[in-house]
């Protein structure tokens, strides 16, 4: 058993393994592997001499309660279909978690590839700790736009637009931030989805933007297609109509699901996990923004999911990813 740390020579391999492990369309993986994928995020398992385990280990933001902390996003956690279950993952998971602390990492993060998974990745500490509520609008009932806003979609978004976006991600207490880089690759995702971003102006200032792309859920007829709007964020009422009517007329649809932050006595969803990396510095910080229910002699008596789920507010839903790769 061998672990690489940073592969500069094993892409290909990388690649082969994701492509059989995930199903993801050709366009997609040649996209992610161009402007996503590094060598010095890959960390694989090698088992005599054959590379039967990969993960790749992407550095992000987390807005904390007004500070930013340092993320580790684990992406394409997958390994060799006939080397499951011999505990590859395992050590690779484990050695991933010495690397974060290494980096200054203060949490982990991932989103299962499916509902199965959530269970699968208990075992190695993570909790869920990001949830959405699905709201659906169908355009029927958004009426018309009251004519105060103009939206105009677009494949890129400029420096203003990149600027309020994350503006807005920062008003949450807790949630993950997007640099200018990945930024455009969420761009290039949305646009190979068939979807486009949408941008509300009043005169020349921005009021809301919004990321959506066709969907039609499994074994539906074509007709049941809706505009799935990853993220949207807005000043008001009137600006969030404009944009889902925007993106509905424009991608030929009826109504628009969103996923938004949890919204109380609501349906909620599990969408990705966490697992507190340095929990006495995340319980420091977070004991100097809103104050602490507990000790830190407390915090050390509970298990690791307990600890994430306390530092992260999971009672009270508070954090929140979005337009994450996944």
């Amino acid at each position: 058993m061998y672990i690489c740390i940073m592969q500069s020579k094993k892409e290909k391999q990388i690649k082969d393994l994701w492509r059989a492990a995930f199903g993801d369309n050709e366009n997609f993986i040649r996209m992610y592997f161009k402007h996503v994928y590094k060598a010095k995020y890959a960390l694989t398992l090698e088992h005599e001499g054959q590379l039967v385990s990969s993960l790749m280990l992407l550095p992000y933001k987390l807005n904390y309660y007004g500070r930013e902390l340092l993320m580790g996003y684990i992406a394409g956690a997958c390994t060799l279909e006939g080397q499951r279950g011999k505990g590859w993952m395992t050590r690779l998971m484990h050695k991933t978690f010495e690397q974060m602390r290494r980096r200054g990492m203060y949490v982990a993060t991932l989103i299962p590839a499916s509902p199965s998974l959530f269970d699968f990745y208990e075992r190695y500490g993570f909790s869920r700790a990001f949830e959405y509520s699905p709201c659906v609008y169908a355009r029927q009932e958004l009426g018309e736009a009251d004519g105060s806003c103009r939206v105009l979609s677009q494949d890129t978004l400029g420096g203003k637009e990149f600027a309020y976006v994350d503006r807005k991600l920062r008003e949450r207490a807790i949630g993950v931030l997007h640099d200018r880089r990945d930024m455009d690759n969420i761009g290039r995702d949305i646009c190979l989805s068939g979807g486009r971003m949408y941008v509300a102006r009043r005169a020349d200032t921005i009021c809301g933007i919004a990321f959506a792309t066709p969907f039609i859920r499994p074994g539906s007829n074509p007709e049941e297609r809706s505009a799935l709007v990853r993220e949207i964020v807005y000043e008001d009422g009137d600006a969030m109509r404009a944009l889902l009517l925007a993106a509905t007329e424009n991608l030929g649809v009826e109504r628009a699901l969103c996923r938004m932050p949890y919204i109380a006595q609501g349906t909620a969803y599990s969408y990705g996990m966490a697992r507190a990396i340095d929990p006495e510095a995340m319980f420091e910080i977070r004991k100097a923004a809103c104050g602490a229910k507990m000790s830190l002699e407390e915090l050390k008596a509970m298990d690791i999911k307990q600890q994430t789920a306390y530092l992260l507010d999971y009672a009270d839903r508070k954090a929140y990813m979005s337009l994450m790769l996944d």
